[in-house]
């Protein structure tokens, strides 16, 4: 039973890893791809 603590912890450390990759990467890569295509479409003023 000592190891069902630990296990626990190990998964809510993953999960909480992954929701900081999906909540800080995906935005990041999104609004670098929306300013790269606004430089491309829009001339240089």
């Amino acid at each position: 039973m000592s190891m069902s603590p630990m296990r626990a912890g190990w998964f809510a450390v993953f999960f909480y890893d992954d929701y900081f990759v999906s909540v800080v990467i995906v935005p990041v890569v999104v609004v670098y791809g929306v300013v790269h295509d606004g430089v491309g479409d829009q001339p240089a003023t």
